[in-house]
């Protein structure tokens, strides 16, 4: 009978030790953390002023080639006005707060002109004033896509809402010139359109550089959803002065911030349980 009684309490000593290292171990893990991401996500840019030209001189239209050019002055200006951004993002974190992170997106800034005619010869089609007043109506939108590499770190990956930030660096592609300017006019009963600002180069390739600050909410064990603030560091062109008698203007580079509002989708396509030490 000793020898039973015994026997089950080795067997209740060794039952209490696994209960206890199936509870410490049970303890010492942590829920399980996103790891890879794939992330698609929209919003709107909010870009800002591109170039003013305060002084244009401008030559009346000369339909045939016999009269006299006759200089007016317009004063020119753009501004990138607010558009649609989108994009698709990869991020994997080979720690629990620390990944890479892998994007192309589009960034969409309209376009809005004015022009203000200062001086103006005596015209009876008035056709300067037709173009200046063109200008100023039309609204077009210039885009650029951006392919960027860079780091990402978030603050609690096992909770539910969990902040993060991302820097990354790449190239901006543009498949057409923000230097650009060209009106519409009404002569002889024709509509012709005459360019003010011309530029060869319409297609550029760029630095571009992008930093986010966002937060991660959690749908469940397979998605999530994220509302982000960031700013696209892109290199624009601007006029240095006004356009000769030719359309043609010196140029130079700047670089220009232009923020963004993002909402994103996140599909979870690997998770990993961390561990607290």
């Amino acid at each position: 009978m000793s020898r039973h009684l015994r026997r089950c309490r080795w067997m209740l000593v060794a039952l209490g030790l696994c209960l206890v290292m199936m509870t410490r171990s049970g303890a010492a893990q942590t829920p399980s953390e996103p790891r890879l991401m794939f992330s698609i996500f929209g919003g709107v840019s909010i870009p800002g002023s591109l170039f003013r030209i305060p002084v244009q001189p401008f030559s009346v239209p000369c339909e045939t080639g016999a009269c006299v050019p006759f200089i007016d002055t317009l004063a020119l200006s753009r501004t990138m006005a607010s558009a649609a951004t989108a994009g698709l993002n990869g991020t994997l974190y080979g720690s629990s707060h620390f990944g890479l992170t892998a994007e192309i997106v589009y960034i969409g800034f309209g376009v809005d002109d004015t022009c203000d005619l200062l001086f103006e010869h005596p015209d009876f089609e008035q056709r300067n004033r037709q173009l200046c007043e063109d200008i100023s109506q039309k609204t077009a939108t210039k885009s650029t896509v951006g392919i960027t590499f860079g780091g990402a770190a978030r603050l609690s990956p096992q909770h539910p809402v969990s902040p993060y930030i991302r820097l990354q660096g790449g190239i901006g592609i543009r498949s057409s010139s923000i230097v650009e300017m060209s009106g519409r006019y009404q002569s002889g009963g024709q509509l012709r359109d005459r360019p003010v600002i011309l530029d060869d180069r319409t297609t550029s390739v760029h630095p571009m550089f992008v930093g986010a600050l966002g937060v991660m909410f959690s749908l469940g064990s397979g998605y999530q959803l994220r509302a982000e603030l960031r700013d696209n560091l892109m290199l624009l062109e601007r006029p240095t002065g006004p356009a000769n008698e030719l359309a043609r203007v010196n140029k130079e580079s700047f670089w220009s911030h232009v923020p963004a509002i993002v909402f994103g989708f996140d599909i979870v396509l690997q998770k990993k349980r961390g561990r607290r030490y």
